[in-house]
């Protein structure tokens, strides 16, 4: 029933993207998951800053075991809406699902900072699973000091030293927060734990740390 609505609505207004966008949640549904990407793909032709639709085009292919696309839309969702909650949650479970189980774990910790207060059996789910992942993200062995840092851009450069003549390692994205262990003696680069190894970054490009002279000097 669902979907012969659908398709009358989208033969009334073939440009009507909501139409596409639920008729793609009805195929995921139905695991017909060719054409529930087609749908979304097509609404977002039609909505390309409708974050929901790159969310649920994302556990489409995460439903496909196609992890690093999924990990991309899920990742476009958070850039276009930062608060938005369901997107980490699929991240999350996608980061995990390739082993990259630091980027999971702040996934799911920013999931369950924005998810409704009320406790549900999903919730439950992921705080296990957060509490399982601690172990893992730290192999360094210590016991860094327990401050976070947010990058305010889009994307920023993660090096092996404090210095822009260091190796970029990779960039750090707006909307993770990632764990400090350290600071250099000027306190303007801040060495982080990112893809479960030290890096570090430049402090001006991030949120503030709440005790910048806490943290060791390295």
């Amino acid at each position: 029933q669902a979907l012969d609505d659908f398709n009358r609505a989208i033969g009334i207004d073939p440009d009507y993207d909501p139409a596409y966008h639920n008729r793609g949640m009805v195929y995921n549904e139905l695991e017909n998951y060719e054409q529930a990407l087609a749908d979304y793909t097509q609404a977002l032709a039609l909505a390309p800053d409708f974050a929901p639709t790159y969310n649920n085009r994302g556990n489409t292919y995460y439903n496909m075991e196609k992890y690093g696309r999924a990990i991309a839309d899920y990742e476009k969702a958070i850039e276009l809406d930062l608060n938005y909650a369901n997107p980490y949650w699929g991240l999350g479970n996608a980061q995990y699902e390739v082993r990259r189980y630091y980027e999971a774990y702040q996934a799911y910790r920013r999931y369950l900072e924005l998810s409704d207060p009320n406790a549900t059996s999903s919730d439950d789910f992921i705080q296990t699973r957060v509490d399982a992942l601690g172990p893992l993200i730290n192999p360094l062995g210590r016991n860094p000091t327990l401050q976070y840092i947010n990058p305010t851009g889009t994307r920023v450069n993660v090096r092996s030293g404090p210095g822009t003549n260091r190796t970029v390692l990779g960039t750090a994205k707006r909307g993770v927060d990632y764990l400090v262990t350290g600071r250099n003696r000027a306190g303007d680069w801040i060495q982080i734990i990112y893809e479960g190894r030290e890096g570090w970054i430049y402090y001006s490009l991030t949120t503030r740390v709440e005790n910048l002279n806490a943290l060791p000097v390295k």
